[in-house]
Parts: structure tokens; C-alpha cells; sequence
């Protein structure tokens, strides 16, 4: 059985750039947990208490469970519950622009740095 929390992920923007930045649920109660702990998380990343307060630690714990008993269920059904894909695989729009100038350099590059 896969855990549901690395499967289902946050998308949040990004305190710094405001780009968009998808969290795995995972990561929230890792953020949780190391508070839980009182270890404030490491100074170059996103703070923990950040990335804990996204989602209320209960919701997390109703979620595992309802996910272990789909599971479970299933196997007694002598079926296999599983995770399907559902994220689109949307991109936020900048990106495009990167992949356009990577390519021209990459064409610049293989045509010997002459410029047209």
C-alpha cells in the first residue's frame, strides 16, 4: 500500500517569487512532526510552521485512514486500491517561455554559436 500523503500534493505560491510550488502532503506532516519535536527546520528552506500550517494535522490523520480502509477493503475483495494520476499536467505559463529559450540556445549551440 502507497502512502496517500505522498500522492496527494498542495499547490501554494511561493513566499519568495511567487511562483506556483507544489508540496506534498508528506512534507506537511514531516513539518508537522519536527515541530511536534521543536526543531524549527533548517533556515534555508520554507519554515516548518509554514509548511505544517497548510493543513490541519486531523484532516491528515482522516485522510491515511480513510485511504487504509479503501485499501483494506479491496484486499478483501480480492482487489488492488491504488492512486490514479488526476493532477493535470498544466504548467505554469512561464515555463513555456523557458523551454522556448533553452531550445533556441540549444539550436544556437548546435549550429556553432552562429547567430541569425
Amino acid at each position: 500500500m502507497s502512502g496517500i500523503l505522498e500522492s496527494v500534493e498542495l499547490e501554494i505560491a511561493c513566499e519568495e517569487c511567487g511562483d506556483p510550488l507544489c508540496i506534498p502532503a508528506s512534507v506537511v506532516r514531516e513539518s508537522q512532526e519536527m515541530l511536534q519535536c521543536s526543531c524549527p527546520g533548517s533556515p534555508w528552506e520554507c519554515p516548518a510552521g509554514y509548511f505544517a500550517s497548510l493543513v490541519e494535522p486531523g484532516a491528515l490523520a482522516d485522510l491515511e485512514d480513510a485511504w487504509r480502509r479503501v485499501h483494506h477493503s479491496a484486499q478483501s475483495a480480492a482487489a488492488n486500491a491504488r492512486m490514479r494520476a488526476l493532477a493535470t499536467a498544466s504548467r505554469p505559463p512561464g515555463l513555456a517561455a523557458i523551454d522556448r529559450d533553452a531550445a533556441a540556445v540549444r539550436s544556437w549551440e548546435s549550429e556553432g554559436g552562429a547567430i541569425h
